[in-house]
Protein backbone atom coordinates (compact mmCIF):
# COMPACT_ATOMS: atom_id res chain seq x y z
CA UNK A 1 0.00 0.00 0.00
CA UNK A 2 1.24 3.35 -0.80
CA UNK A 3 0.91 6.35 1.34
CA UNK A 4 -1.76 9.16 0.04
CA UNK A 5 0.28 11.70 -0.99
CA UNK A 6 0.15 14.29 -3.78
CA UNK A 7 2.02 13.57 -7.02
CA UNK A 8 4.88 16.37 -6.87
CA UNK A 9 5.34 14.78 -3.32
CA UNK A 10 8.74 12.90 -2.45
CA UNK A 11 6.82 10.83 -0.34
CA UNK A 12 4.44 9.57 -2.78
CA UNK A 13 5.87 5.91 -3.48
CA UNK A 14 6.95 5.58 0.06
CA UNK A 15 5.03 2.44 0.98
CA UNK A 16 3.15 2.17 4.17
CA UNK A 17 4.18 -0.43 6.51
CA UNK A 18 3.10 -2.10 10.02
CA UNK A 19 4.63 -1.05 12.73
CA UNK A 20 4.71 -1.63 16.77
CA UNK A 21 4.95 1.09 18.88
CA UNK A 22 6.58 1.14 22.32
CA UNK A 23 2.78 0.19 24.12
CA UNK A 24 2.34 -2.61 22.06
CA UNK A 25 -0.13 -0.79 19.57
CA UNK A 26 -0.48 -1.65 15.78
CA UNK A 27 0.25 0.95 13.72
CA UNK A 28 0.51 1.96 9.93
CA UNK A 29 2.99 4.13 9.36
CA UNK A 30 4.95 5.19 6.29
CA UNK A 31 8.21 3.47 5.49
CA UNK A 32 11.76 4.71 5.68
CA UNK A 33 12.42 6.71 2.48
CA UNK A 34 15.94 6.09 1.67
CA UNK A 35 17.81 9.41 -0.42
CA UNK A 36 17.68 9.10 -3.68
CA UNK A 37 21.55 9.45 -5.73
CA UNK A 38 20.30 12.75 -7.00
CA UNK A 39 23.12 13.99 -9.24
CA UNK A 40 23.34 18.07 -10.25
CA UNK A 41 23.56 19.85 -13.46
CA UNK A 42 24.89 22.88 -11.56
CA UNK A 43 25.29 25.20 -8.57
CA UNK A 44 23.28 27.85 -6.79
CA UNK A 45 25.13 30.36 -5.40
CA UNK A 46 23.27 30.88 -1.76
CA UNK A 47 22.28 34.29 -0.71
CA UNK A 48 21.55 35.44 2.53
CA UNK A 49 18.33 35.76 1.97
CA UNK A 50 17.51 32.57 0.21
CA UNK A 51 14.86 30.05 1.38
CA UNK A 52 14.15 27.07 0.56
CA UNK A 53 10.21 27.44 -0.91
CA UNK A 54 11.82 30.70 -3.44
CA UNK A 55 14.79 28.12 -4.49
CA UNK A 56 11.85 25.34 -5.04
CA UNK A 57 9.96 28.18 -7.30
CA UNK A 58 13.02 29.31 -8.97
CA UNK A 59 14.32 26.11 -10.55
CA UNK A 60 10.86 24.12 -10.87
CA UNK A 61 8.36 26.46 -10.75
CA UNK A 62 7.10 24.97 -7.47
CA UNK A 63 7.74 26.34 -4.20
CA UNK A 64 7.04 22.85 -2.24
CA UNK A 65 9.66 21.09 -4.59
CA UNK A 66 12.86 21.95 -2.74
CA UNK A 67 13.59 18.80 -1.84
CA UNK A 68 15.24 18.07 -4.70
CA UNK A 69 17.84 20.15 -4.13
CA UNK A 70 17.49 19.00 -0.41
CA UNK A 71 18.37 15.39 -1.99
CA UNK A 72 21.35 16.34 -3.89
CA UNK A 73 23.17 18.31 -1.43
CA UNK A 74 23.40 14.85 1.51
CA UNK A 75 26.51 16.41 3.34
CA UNK A 76 24.32 18.49 4.95
CA UNK A 77 22.32 17.33 8.38
CA UNK A 78 18.77 19.36 7.50
CA UNK A 79 17.44 21.46 4.53
CA UNK A 80 17.90 24.50 6.34
CA UNK A 81 21.47 24.12 7.05
CA UNK A 82 21.47 24.21 3.14
CA UNK A 83 21.27 27.99 3.80
CA UNK A 84 22.90 28.44 7.10
CA UNK A 85 19.31 28.45 8.86
CA UNK A 86 19.69 25.64 11.09
CA UNK A 87 19.10 26.15 14.92
CA UNK A 88 22.10 24.74 16.15
CA UNK A 89 25.42 26.98 15.64
CA UNK A 90 28.84 27.36 17.49
CA UNK A 91 31.17 30.10 18.08
CA UNK A 92 35.14 29.45 19.02
CA UNK A 93 36.91 32.16 20.94
CA UNK A 94 40.60 32.48 21.38
CA UNK A 95 41.05 32.62 25.33
CA UNK A 96 43.81 34.22 27.15
CA UNK A 97 45.82 32.33 30.34
CA UNK A 98 42.85 32.33 32.72
CA UNK A 99 44.37 30.14 35.35
CA UNK A 100 42.41 29.12 38.08
CA UNK A 101 39.50 31.07 36.68
CA UNK A 102 39.00 28.71 33.14
CA UNK A 103 36.86 27.19 35.03
CA UNK A 104 34.51 29.88 36.37
CA UNK A 105 33.93 30.55 32.72
CA UNK A 106 33.15 27.65 31.67
CA UNK A 107 30.36 27.16 34.17
CA UNK A 108 29.18 30.48 33.72
CA UNK A 109 28.83 29.72 29.46
CA UNK A 110 27.01 26.14 30.67
CA UNK A 111 24.40 27.70 32.89
CA UNK A 112 23.52 29.94 29.56
CA UNK A 113 20.02 29.08 28.43
CA UNK A 114 20.17 27.85 24.74
CA UNK A 115 23.78 26.42 25.49
CA UNK A 116 24.21 22.84 24.07
CA UNK A 117 27.90 21.97 24.69
CA UNK A 118 31.19 23.86 25.66
CA UNK A 119 34.65 22.43 24.87
CA UNK A 120 37.63 23.80 25.47
CA UNK A 121 41.12 22.69 23.69
CA UNK A 122 44.11 23.82 25.36
CA UNK A 123 46.32 21.90 22.41
CA UNK A 124 45.51 24.69 20.08
CA UNK A 125 46.98 27.80 20.08
CA UNK A 126 45.95 29.82 22.10
CA UNK A 127 43.60 27.64 23.58
CA UNK A 128 39.80 27.78 22.67
CA UNK A 129 36.84 27.23 23.64
CA UNK A 130 33.99 26.40 21.00
CA UNK A 131 30.20 26.60 22.06
CA UNK A 132 27.13 25.24 20.33
CA UNK A 133 24.51 27.09 21.04
CA UNK A 134 20.63 27.11 19.84
CA UNK A 135 20.12 30.31 17.73
CA UNK A 136 16.50 30.05 18.75
CA UNK A 137 17.50 30.86 22.50
CA UNK A 138 20.60 32.60 22.14
CA UNK A 139 23.19 34.19 19.94
CA UNK A 140 26.87 34.52 19.35
CA UNK A 141 27.12 37.63 20.62
CA UNK A 142 25.93 37.31 24.39
CA UNK A 143 28.08 33.92 24.28
CA UNK A 144 31.00 36.30 23.22
CA UNK A 145 30.60 39.06 25.44
CA UNK A 146 30.39 36.13 28.31
CA UNK A 147 34.13 35.36 27.17
CA UNK A 148 35.03 38.57 26.45
CA UNK A 149 34.79 39.44 29.90
CA UNK A 150 37.70 37.00 31.06
CA UNK A 151 39.36 38.48 28.21
CA UNK A 152 39.12 36.96 24.98
CA UNK A 153 39.33 37.74 21.47
CA UNK A 154 37.13 36.05 18.72
CA UNK A 155 38.26 33.87 16.36
CA UNK A 156 36.49 31.90 13.16
CA UNK A 157 34.08 29.16 13.85
CA UNK A 158 35.52 25.57 14.11
CA UNK A 159 33.80 24.15 10.88
CA UNK A 160 31.41 24.32 8.06
CA UNK A 161 28.50 23.98 9.73
CA UNK A 162 29.31 27.27 12.14
CA UNK A 163 29.60 29.45 8.88
CA UNK A 164 27.20 31.75 7.11
CA UNK A 165 26.51 29.79 3.74
CA UNK A 166 25.94 33.02 1.59
CA UNK A 167 28.29 32.77 -1.35
CA UNK A 168 28.46 29.05 -1.02
CA UNK A 169 27.54 26.86 -3.67
CA UNK A 170 24.97 24.06 -3.37
CA UNK A 171 23.85 21.53 -6.18
CA UNK A 172 20.50 22.15 -7.97
CA UNK A 173 19.57 18.98 -9.89
CA UNK A 174 17.65 18.90 -13.12
CA UNK A 175 13.97 18.68 -12.33
CA UNK A 176 12.45 15.16 -12.41
CA UNK A 177 8.59 13.79 -12.33
CA UNK A 178 8.30 11.49 -9.18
Amino acid sequence: MTAPYGRDSRYRRTPTVTRVDHTGRTLQVDDARLRPPTPGRFTHTVDGGDRLDALGQRYYDKPHKWWPIADANPDFASPLALLGLDAIAGVRVALDDLGDRLWLLLAQLRDQTGVEDVTYDDTAVPATVTVLYNRATIDADTLVDVVVGFSADPLAPRDSRLLSRAGKPIVVPPETTP
